[in-house]
């Protein structure tokens, strides 16, 4: 369609359901090599997704509850050949880097088994439903749990989730 109808800006979103996502579709529009210039608009304030847009070639990331002056405002922006990117989500893209170096760190020191373990927490498993998952008892979950909290430096298997799913993230991967 890019070819047929020549768009000056695309509005895309990171997420757009099975199949291919925002950033693929955005990768795959920068290697037409068309004019048209992307525009992430999206609920997703992820610092790792902001970045992995640039790269993938978008000219701006705006999230969906932006004012719709500035929405406006963005696409002129983008369609004049700018970045629009609000100034919050370009701090937190800089910053983020080093905590994700920290957190890739320290999930590469966990072992085969809690990287698993780690997983299944993240998709929301019970120390219950891990165990039958991979065929082990709770009481062996937990305490690879409590390991895995412990290695991560976070206070509760939530943080412990949230970093496994920013590794998946930022890997691509379901380790």
């Amino acid at each position: 369609m890019i070819s047929d109808l020549r768009p000056d800006v695309i509005l895309m979103d990171v997420r757009l359901g099975p199949g291919m996502d925002g950033l693929e579709a955005c990768r795959r529009i920068a290697a037409l090599g068309v004019d048209a210039k992307v525009l992430m608009l999206t609920l997703h304030d992820m610092p790792a997704y902001v970045r992995e847009a640039l790269a993938a070639g978008a000219s701006g990331y705006v999230l969906k509850d932006t004012a719709i002056d500035d929405l406006k405002a963005a696409i002129v922006r983008v369609a004049e050949g700018h970045t629009a990117i609000p100034l919050d989500l370009v701090t937190a893209a800089l910053r983020q880097p080093a905590m994700q170096d920290r957190q890739l760190d320290l999930i590469a020191t966990l072992t085969a088994r809690e990287r698993q373990i780690l997983h299944c927490v993240a998709e929301g498993m019970t120390n219950k439903e891990v165990g039958r998952h991979l065929d082990i008892s709770p009481a062996t979950v937990k305490a690879h749990v409590e390991r895995i909290i412990a290695k991560l430096g976070v206070t509760d298997r939530t943080q412990a989730a949230v970093a496994a799913a920013r590794h998946i993230a930022l890997l691509g991967q379901s380790s």
